[in-house]
């Protein structure tokens, strides 16, 4: 069952973009977004930076005092799931990444931030799924309508790394194919050359799932391949929710 809710979270930071496509993504967000409007921001000085939840103030996006990101749990991050757990058995915090998408049934750009999904409560998601995708790949969007199929309460957001050609970075015209057939349930992003997420998992073996505990933002399993199917799902998200976050 997926969960079909916009998160909450907003705001913009300080992280330069390439390409210029990618770019107006991103001054459209920034000039259409809440802290944007607060801070007065011109949408041309949001050609520097991509929208996050994240206030900073050596960014000419984020002048605005006062406005504070939600909370996101402390750090260290890591990049290990809890199939390879450290000393501790848990798996490793994700860091809270930044993109810029949009929500189920929407066509306006916004910032989306891992953020948005913390839920220490427990109380709107059993899990945060994460997909990345590529176009190269035949059959890359199965993962997606193996989740689609599941009962359990997860926020997706599939995210669109590369295009027809393997390491060629995903643009908008790649987005908007995956939106077609996912747009009504799912948040989607561009994460072109997957910039952001790339240090989690190898692209070449994409499309990648990644399961995140909501709790405590722990990444519990990484699973890549076109070959996820729902059972396989509901038992890793059955995992998280059995028993207490380990954070």
């Amino acid at each position: 069952m997926a969960v079909n809710q916009r998160p909450s979270g907003r705001g913009h930071c300080r992280v330069r973009l390439a390409g210029a496509s990618f770019t107006a993504l991103v001054v459209a967000a920034c000039s259409s977004s809440e802290l944007g409007a607060k801070a007065g921001t011109d949408a041309s000085a949001c050609a520097e930076v991509i929208c996050l939840d994240t206030v900073g103030s050596d960014s000419p996006c984020c002048s605005s005092p006062g406005v504070r990101a939600p909370d996101y749990p402390e750090g260290p991050f890591g990049t290990a799931p809890r199939t390879t757990p450290d000393i501790e058995g848990r798996g490793a915090r994700i860091k809270n990444y930044k993109f810029v998408g949009l929500h189920p049934g929407s066509e306006q750009f916004v910032p989306v931030a891992l953020s948005d999904y913390y839920d220490p409560s427990g109380e709107k998601y059993d899990a945060l799924v994460i997909v990345a995708l590529v176009w190269w790949r035949t059959g890359a969007m199965r993962p997606l309508d193996a989740l689609h199929a599941s009962s359990k309460r997860i926020a997706t957001l599939a995210v669109v790394g590369e295009g027809p050609t393997p390491r060629t970075p995903a643009t908008q015209t790649d987005l908007n194919r995956m939106r077609a057939s996912y747009s009504s349930w799912t948040t989607s992003a561009l994460d072109p050359a997957f910039m952001n997420i790339g240090g989690l998992f190898d692209p070449d073996s994409a499309p990648v799932t990644i399961f995140i505990d909501t709790r405590t933002m722990e990444i519990v399993a990484v699973k890549a391949g076109i070959d996820l199917t729902t059972a396989q799902v509901d038992e890793i998200v059955s995992g998280i929710t059995s028993g207490p976050p380990l954070y």
